[in-house]
């Protein structure tokens, strides 16, 4: 997806589609021609005699460092994709190498001589920035050529001067595999540990048979959260549970059902309040065995308010209870860390739990555990 310049009116950022891209030109150089014989002239015929290579070797290095005092100027060097690569996929990963030129978090703030992050822009539009400091996804291509730029810029956005930049070109090819991250709900901070991203796919059948054998034209997708795997899914909606507050990125990629990823890619920041609520379900824990028609459940919950005596009254912000679904059917409700489920079959079944508000609605924000299965064992009469 395509993200906003923090704190930045787009037309400021960056110079022209001209000015950003790479130019093949060298930077200026420190004239290394200095006269440093002249201080070798003036040594003793001894020293010139014997020691003349090896003394314009030393002088000139030590006295060009001493005398400019300039440092060596940022440069970034792209690697992968190849240039001229056609795309399997909508989007693209690239790897590059930035030197003299500290990467900094700091978005947004007060220029900084020697560190800011960079800006990505595809045939010479902006279209994100990075703070990864050898790795970023240009994703959302269409069908076509394209030029990816990485241009270097101080943490308030401006360009670099002279200039910093590389580029690559690449090609979609037709029908390329595709996803897209719709994090139009990602605005503003989430106040909820659960959190639902949207994800759509084109050209490529979504199919149960995850971690079967490759076959052309169907598989699922892995998503990722600040770089860790989280889960495989196929439907239109991938859930990340227990986020912790602060900044995070979401990463979608497209994958085989063997699981070999196929290139195709998307990714969305967004951020999670402090105060966010959140709710695990402690057990029974996936895979357990019940040797009874009842299950004991336990929970734990965080940043949320159990009120008892209120189970059924208005709704009041930040209290309430939680309910319990056993194969997706409302079972019970608590308002206690801990409750039993009676009344269940010989078999599997699975559970989850939801908080919920006095008056049983879902939060604002919805929060629920993940969903478990677990196995009833004995014979019910």
């Amino acid at each position: 997806m395509r993200f906003a310049l923090p704190l930045l009116v787009l037309a400021a950022c960056t110079g022209t589609a001209e000015e950003s891209k790479y130019s093949e030109e060298t930077d200026p150089t420190i004239d290394r021609d200095v006269e440093v014989d002249t201080d070798t002239d003036t040594d003793t015929d001894t020293d010139t005699d014997t020691d003349t290579d090896t003394d314009t070797d030393t002088d000139t290095d030590t006295d060009t460092d001493t005398d400019t005092g300039v440092a060596p100027a940022p440069s970034i060097t792209l690697s992968a994709p190849a240039d001229g690569a056609v795309l399997a996929g909508t989007s693209t990963e690239l790897a590059f190498t930035i030197a003299d030129f500290a990467i900094s978090a700091d978005v947004g703030g007060v220029a900084v001589e020697g560190e800011g992050h960079y800006h990505l822009l595809v045939d010479g539009a902006y279209y994100d920035y990075g703070t990864d400091a050898d790795s970023a996804i240009v994703a959302d291509l269409s069908e076509g050529a394209h030029t990816i730029t990485v241009e270097l810029v101080t943490s308030d956005h401006a360009s670099l001067s002279p200039a910093v930049s590389a580029s690559v070109n690449v090609e979609v090819a037709a029908g390329a595999f595709g996803v897209t991250i719709d994090s139009s709900g990602f605005g503003a901070e989430l106040n909820t540990a659960t959190v639902q991203v949207p994800v759509s796919v084109t050209n490529l059948v979504m199919s149960e048979d995850v971690g079967g054998s490759a076959v052309e034209g169907e598989g699922h997708y892995h998503v990722y959260l600040d770089g860790v795997y989280q889960d495989f899914g196929t439907g239109p909606t991938a859930t990340l549970y227990h986020v912790a507050a602060g900044s995070h990125v979401v990463e979608v990629r497209l994958a085989a059902n063997d699981h070999t990823e196929l290139g195709a890619v998307d990714y969305a920041r967004f951020s999670v309040a402090a105060a966010r609520p959140d709710i695990m379900l402690l057990a029974p824990v996936d895979g357990d065995i019940v040797m009874s028609d009842t299950a004991d459940v336990s929970v734990m919950v965080e940043n949320f308010a159990y009120a008892p005596d209120s189970v059924g009254a208005d709704a009041v912000a930040g209290e309430g209870h939680y309910h319990v679904y056993v194969d997706g059917a409302y079972a019970t409700y608590s308002a206690a860390d801990t409750v039993t489920v009676p009344g269940l079959s010989a078999g599997l079944h699975t559970m989850y739990v939801e908080l919920v508000n006095n008056d049983h609605t879902s939060l604002a924000e919805p929060v629920w555990s993940e969903e478990i299965s677990f196995e009833v064992g004995v014979t019910v009469e």
